[in-house]
């Protein structure tokens, strides 16, 4: 194996050896074993001297300064037949996404926090009255909340948008911790048509907790143009204090009159706390649009109890819009679940950022599809990756078998009857030099099979 570095003159018909792996060099120096060796152009660096590999090493710099290492491994699978994938931990590439997506079917929304990245984006998608009552935690992964009386509208909620929410069924269920418990805790959570605190006059589908000396009480209400602190209780049940503890609760409206409150306390909905709370409204307390946790305004009391809210599951259908915002996006179980993004004009497609949620996508493979129009057949695929390859809720890179041109339409379409449950997708546009090697074949695949090959020779 030859070394090639600044000194040579180096074209690519020069190389005649199979290349065993391709490293992404984010970092500042030449890595260990680089000494004396100045990259091309400030470009690439050919390598069989990194701490006396077994393998030859391409190196693609990527800052003109060398300072200390630090670069990132691509693991290959058969020469440069299919790159492996780069995990996007950092930002590699400038992705930008398309304005609009449509999807198969309206999916469901769901939110674990996992992808939400800052506060900034926390108050975006969960906006809030109090940050120190009410936030989002992007370092937890968790609603922090406090359950405190102190005589203020504390709440936050998440808007679903306008004509979205049924006005006959829907269902939401949520995880909530409560740490030690404070002597009296006057708390709510349901579905408004306003994002007002709990004094302020709303149509109101909701339940309440009150507590005593010894138990947790828990009720539901409604009423229209009416503040929930105000409502008098339908139904109600109760559990033992304790401190430290984690609920499920499924709050669901099963008729235009008829809802219903369970609480588990597991996961699974196997053990109910308590009995089924049901009550009843008007058919015409409807157009819901926010559901929201606040704290009861009225009745200022001492003492504070500290929860989080987690893992928020909905059965309210929901627009690929979802996806966009960074949530996740989940198809019905339906014949090849797919979706798509208007890039607004004609693009250059050189590579795709995928992250599929595993845990609940049940289809095994996708097809990734770039095309003029939004017909999208086998013939405009450019990437076929298996659900396998991915880690559950990761970013990954994927650069195109097939570099698409003029192409304004990206399809993710999944090859069989399931759910797609996906994180987001962002194409990245324009073709950089680096990609222009990176894309570069010697084989092509037949990206209608997982596992042939074909050689252009």
């Amino acid at each position: 194996m030859v070394d090639i570095d600044g000194t040579d003159s180096f074209k690519g018909n020069s190389m005649t050896d199979d290349i065993d792996k391709v490293v992404i060099w984010t970092g500042t120096a030449l890595p260990v074993g680089a000494a004396n060796k100045v990259p091309k152009d400030g470009k690439f660096l050919f390598l069989d001297s990194l701490s006396a590999p077994t393998t030859a090493t391409w190196y693609i710099q990527t800052s003109a300064t060398l300072s200390s290492p630090n670069f990132v491994e691509i693991p290959d699978t058969s020469g440069l037949d299919q790159l492996g994938y780069i995990v996007l931990s950092t930002t590699i590439a400038d992705y930008t996404n398309g304005a609009s997506a449509v999807s198969s079917s309206n999916g469901n929304y769901a939110e674990d926090f996992k992808f939400i990245a800052n506060t900034t984006e926390g108050d975006s998608q969960y906006p809030t009255t109090d940050t120190g009552v009410a936030r989002v935690n992007p370092s937890t992964d968790v609603i922090d909340f406090v359950i405190k009386r102190d005589g203020s509208n504390d709440l936050i909620y998440h808007d679903f948008g306008a004509s979205v929410v049924s006005n006959t069924a829907w269902r939401v269920k949520f995880k909530m911790h409560f740490g030690t418990l404070a002597t009296s805790m006057d708390w709510f959570c349901g579905m408004s048509t306003t994002t007002g605190g709990s004094n302020q006059s709303q149509d109101w589908i909701g339940f309440r907790l009150n507590s005593t000396a010894t138990d947790m009480v828990w009720y539901v209400s409604d009423g229209e143009a009416t503040a929930p602190q105000a409502l008098t209780a339908d139904n109600s049940t109760s559990e033992t204090r304790a401190n430290d503890v984690d609920r499920w609760f499924v709050f669901e409206r099963l008729t235009s009159t008829t809802y219903q409150l369970k609480i588990f306390s597991d996961e699974a909905e196997t053990t109910q706390v308590g009995s089924t709370v049901s009550g009843t409204c008007a058919s015409t307390n409807d157009n819901h649009r926010y559901f929201k946790w606040m704290n009861i305004e009225t009745n200022p009391l001492g003492g504070t109890t500290t929860c989080t809210i987690d893992d928020i599951e909905t059965n309210i259908p929901v627009t690929a819009s979802y996806l966009i915002a960074g949530k996740r996006w989940l198809s019905t179980s339906e014949a090849n679940p797919r979706i798509y993004l208007d890039l607004t004009s004609d693009r250059e497609i050189v590579a795709t950022a995928l992250a599929i949620d595993k845990t609940l996508t049940t289809v095994t493979s996708l097809k990734i599809r770039a095309s003029t129009d939004t017909t999208f057949t086998d013939s405009e695929n450019i990437v076929y990756v298996n659900v396998s390859d991915f880690t559950d809720d990761t970013w990954r890179f994927l650069v195109n078998n097939f570099i698409a041109t003029n192409r304004r339409y990206l399809q993710i379409y999944a090859n069989e009857t399931g759910v797609l449950a996906l994180r987001g997708f962002k194409p990245r546009y324009g073709l950089s030099s680096d990609l222009k090697i990176l894309t570069h074949r010697h084989k092509t695949r037949d990206i209608s099979q997982a596992d042939s090959f074909l050689d252009s020779n």
